[in-house]
């Protein structure tokens, strides 16, 4: 299922996506016998830039040539892969099942994981049959040492060296923006650490405070994974809920 999240009412399309749509994975709830679940989607979150445009035409004109050893390219998207690597269930899940649902759906995308470090995941078998896709690691000796670092603040530099057309924070935060050039996506899962914060530490409620709230202020676009949550985003840090889709 494709829908279209750019008006005040979702559109869906089944099959084919209208022209110069940027597409990025996404999930909707449905009903089971056994319950309400998340089902991965693809979303249409606005409209390729000119650049990205040139970039078609030129693969149009060399396939018309039959220059055959250019690969097309639609767009490249980036993730943050940190779940996707290193959680086994939850996040890891959600983040693993969305991108290897679009690039099965979308195979001339190319796609970038940002992770930092690389752990061993079978569930992350089937990237190494897609030369599409490829994972960006930290590179610089400080970088390294300080990953946390590196995605919270340095990872900008590597997302623009990448030449990345739309970023999508899959796991609540997306890092620290300086141009405003490339898109951001984030998903919020929940603020159960605001609804029940006893269950936490203060300090660790004071981290995640910090980044899910300049992660809704600075993202282009806001997925929630439910209306609860989307109501959440806007009472506990004021959001625009225009900027926020429950998908």
């Amino acid at each position: 299922k494709i829908i279209d999240i750019t008006g005040p009412e979702p559109v869906e399309y089944r099959g084919f996506i209208p022209e110069r749509k940027v597409v990025i994975p996404g999930s909707y709830e449905k009903d089971f016998p056994a319950g309400k679940y998340q089902v991965p989607c693809a979303l249409i979150i606005g409209e390729r830039k000119e650049s990205t445009d040139l970039k078609t035409s030129l693969n149009e004109a060399l396939r018309e040539y039959d220059i055959s050893t250019w690969k097309s390219t639609l767009m490249r998207i980036g993730f943050d892969a940190k779940r996707a690597y290193q959680n086994f269930t939850g996040l890891g899940n959600y983040s693993r099942d969305l991108i290897e649902n679009l690039i099965e759906l979308y195979p001339s995308n190319e796609y970038r994981l940002f992770a930092p470090k690389e752990n061993k995941n079978p569930r992350l078998n089937y990237l190494s049959s897609h030369k599409s896709v490829s994972t960006i690691f930290p590179e610089t000796p400080l970088n390294k040492t300080f990953k946390g670092l590196w995605r919270s603040i340095n990872m900008e530099k590597s997302i623009i060296k990448n030449e990345i057309d739309v970023y999508h924070g899959l796991s609540n935060e997306i890092p620290r923006i300086k141009s405003h050039n490339i898109p951001y996506v984030v998903t919020i899962h929940d603020l159960i650490f605001k609804r029940y914060p006893r269950n936490y530490r203060n300090i660790d409620r004071k981290i995640y405070n910090a980044k899910f709230r300049y992660a809704v202020k600075h993202a282009d676009l806001t997925i929630a994974i439910s209306e609860q949550t989307k109501n959440d985003i806007v009472n506990y840090y004021d959001a625009d809920p225009e900027k926020i889709k429950v998908i």
